[in-house]
């Protein structure tokens, strides 16, 4: 059966540190051939230059804060899926790392009837239905070796369901159920669009990023954790380095 084919993207704003992190860590070992691209708010000549660098496709998006923060990030996300030219295209964060193998392992299991999203793991700064260890929360305090080292003692290359998966998702409005919630998952381009992509407002106290699951499951589309699929996700986002210290010791 032919792999389909998948870009990974990112949404960023001026963090040239979190960027270069983020991307070599998808490109290193993907263990397919995966495309990249950028989405930036506030671009720089450094972020620029990398881009170009590595021959990444850079989009920019020109906020209207008039609409808030997360219209705009949506709007992000949204354009990630518009440039992307292959049949799948995954978000993931630019505080994330991954392990060797983490894209094939979601694209060779998706198809247009579910999504598959990865095993994540992440520093415990904030609360998680996820577990929790610290690897570091900065690229230059991430642990590789011992990512990695743990990495190998939970790979599985096979597939879980949210209640095999045992991830007990607290939402805002349907309280607490079993539900897979981790970037980046892997979905067809078409299956996102059938079903509008993350909405730009909060829709009755939900968010773009939970609304557009909601939609997908309620609709039948079957959601799986690949436990072969392992990413590492400092939660810090691109505050600066004093809010990373004063979140940590709090």
């Amino acid at each position: 059966m032919k792999l389909p084919t998948a870009t990974a993207y990112t949404v960023i704003g001026d963090s040239i540190d979190l960027l270069k992190f983020s991307v070599n860590s998808v490109l290193e070992n993907p263990g397919m051939d995966l495309k990249v691209l950028v989405i930036c708010w506030k671009p720089t000549k450094e972020i620029e230059e990398f881009c170009n660098g590595l021959n990444i496709p850079l989009y920019i998006h020109h906020d209207d804060m008039t609409k808030g923060f997360l219209y705009n990030f949506y709007e992000c996300m949204r354009m990630g899926f518009e440039k992307a030219e292959t049949d799948i295209a995954m978000y993931f964060g630019p505080d994330q790392a991954f392990y060797k193998n983490w894209a094939i392992n979601l694209v060779k299991y998706a198809d247009k009837d579910r999504v598959i999203f990865p095993k994540l793991i992440e520093a415990g700064v904030l609360p998680s239905c996820h577990q929790t260890i610290n690897f570091g929360i900065t690229p230059d305090t991430f642990m590789k070796t011992d990512f990695e080292i743990f990495c190998s003692t939970i790979y599985e290359d096979k597939l879980k369901t949210p209640e095999e998966a045992g991830i007990i998702y607290s939402h805002p409005t349907r309280g607490p159920h079993f539900r897979p919630d981790a970037k980046p998952y892997a979905i067809f381009k078409e299956t996102y669009w059938k079903h509008g992509g993350e909405p730009l407002m909060i829709v009755n106290g939900v968010t773009g990023d939970v609304k557009i699951i909601d939609i997908l499951i309620d609709n039948g589309i079957k959601m799986f954790q690949s436990c072969g699929s392992i990413t590492y996700h400092f939660q810090m986002g691109e505050r600066n380095k004093k809010e990373v210290s004063e979140r940590w010791n709090q």
